[in-house]
């Protein structure tokens, strides 16, 4: 967007800063990691005072293994179930996020499951929720007339999965793609519980999955923290993660040192 030379320096000035920090708000977000999950033969987060994960494990056949993630040799947590036992892992969230505004980071690899929809994410008591769908994409169920699908989820793959819900809104993101936004609050946590159930089913379409890593922040991440991560995602976030305004103070930076600059030039 160009903005007319016959305006007031000024004013140009403001209105840059105005779209210099407009787009850096579409980068950066507010949001706080809460909790940070790397499976080194053990549940507890990274964070201290985040609870840790719970283990959900009716076979018995779950465990740390050792795998190769992303070209990297990692430790992570291998679940294993059926249809009549679902596997998987259970966070409680209270006091960690708001209900209704939260995003998640998940580093997996979907190994097996139902021959229909293989459940990824689930909020609620029902069925709703994120799914691999029948045509093997990610796909958010709103209902029997609202599945939402997206792009196509490889089995066997470790791929990089952030899903932010926020406004009534869920965005899925894959591998630091878009994969699909939809107008919905299923993802919404529902309360009293407080409980994010990961490859749970409350039915039959179970999924079987290693995870080396699950992340949580209060509020929705920007496109610019998911790239960030996509980018890198192994290295832990609990000490290294730039504060989430640092590119909108950046921008706002650049900004004003351009309006500096052309003032100075006015004065020459």
């Amino acid at each position: 967007m160009a903005i007319c030379p016959s305006f007031p320096s000024r004013l140009r000035s403001r209105l840059t800063l105005a779209l210099i920090s407009t787009f850096a708000a579409g980068l950066a977000s507010a949001s706080t990691l809460q909790g940070e999950y790397l499976f080194n033969n053990s549940f507890a987060s990274t964070l201290a005072g985040a609870p840790a994960l719970v283990a959900v494990d009716p076979l018995g056949t779950n465990g740390f293994m050792s795998d190769t993630v992303f070209g990297q040799s990692r430790t992570v947590y291998a679940s294993n179930g059926t249809g009549a036992s679902n596997a998987g892992l259970t966070l409680n969230t209270t006091g960690l996020v708001s209900n209704t505004s939260y995003s998640v980071e998940m580093l997996f690899d979907v190994t097996g499951g139902n021959d229909l929809y293989k459940r990824l994410l689930r909020t609620g008591p029902n069925d709703n929720g994120l799914y691999v769908d029948p045509a093997g994409k990610l796909n958010t169920y709103t209902g029997p007339s609202g599945p939402n699908s997206g792009l196509a989820f490889s089995l066997n793959t470790y791929h990089d999965m952030v899903v932010t819900v926020s406004g009534g809104w869920t965005k899925v993101w894959l591998d630091g793609s878009l994969s699909h936004t939809v107008a919905t609050n299923v993802l919404d946590i529902s309360a009293p519980a407080n409980i994010l159930n990961f490859y749970i089913d409350e039915y039959t379409e179970f999924t079987n999955a290693r995870t080396a890593l699950i992340r949580l922040w209060d509020g929705a991440l920007g496109s610019g923290d998911i790239a960030a991560l996509a980018a890198d995602p192994l290295t832990s976030r609990a000490d290294t993660l730039p504060e989430p305004s640092a590119i909108a103070l950046f921008a706002t930076g650049l900004g004003l040192a351009g309006f500096a600059a052309r003032k100075r030039r006015s004065r020459l």
